[in-house]
């Protein structure tokens, strides 16, 4: 990659291949040029939903918590909250069957 810098020396154009106004050569995983073609915005963001996603499982075991304790009431959660939480209840505990079964067929051919 060939880039041309401005004044200040930041990136301001790219090209493939060398021409007039971008001759200096840069790598293509260069921190800068990732910066520059805004690549870096998308691996924050995906860092974001992956934190995320792991959010959301300590919110539902903080909520499991909070019932088992009395502190609130199943059904003092909003109704989409509450179908949320079952939705992904009930595909953790599909998940963790199979899970179980696999683990089972793996003794079972030992």
């Amino acid at each position: 990659m060939y880039i041309k810098r401005n004044k200040a020396g930041d990136i301001e154009q790219v090209s493939r291949v060398a021409t007039d106004e971008c001759r200096e050569r840069i790598d293509v995983d260069d921190p800068e040029l990732d910066v520059f073609l805004g690549r870096e915005d998308n691996e924050s963001g995906a860092r974001l939903a992956q934190s995320d996603l792991g959010l959301v499982r300590v919110i539902e075991d903080l909520v499991d918590v909070l019932i088992e304790r009395n502190l609130i009431s199943f059904t003092d959660l909003p109704e989409p909250a509450r179908e949320k939480l079952m939705t992904r209840q009930t595909l953790r505990q599909r998940r963790n069957s199979v899970s179980l079964l696999s683990e089972q067929d793996e003794e079972e051919s030992i």
